[in-house]
């Protein structure tokens, strides 16, 4: 049988898929300081489309790193 995995190395594993992704460490160091407006994202990761980074939002908020709140 084999050597039992080690979560810390589990947890390790599952961040470097997430921050593998492209543009996902801008996304998460534009985020840091305090919430944005999707305009206010897309404007500052000069070079991202809007269809990449509605994908990597999407993506976060589904691995709960991030939320969504909708405002008017």
């Amino acid at each position: 049988m084999g050597k039992p995995i080690d979560p810390t190395c589990r947890s390790f594993q599952v961040a470097i898929d997430v921050l593998s992704r492209p543009w996902t460490g801008l996304l998460l160091g534009l985020l840091h300081d305090g919430p944005l407006r999707f305009s206010e994202l897309e404007e500052r990761s000069c070079g991202v489309g809007a269809k990449t980074l509605s994908a990597r939002l999407k993506d976060l908020e589904a691995r709960e790193i991030i939320a969504r709140r909708v405002e008017a």
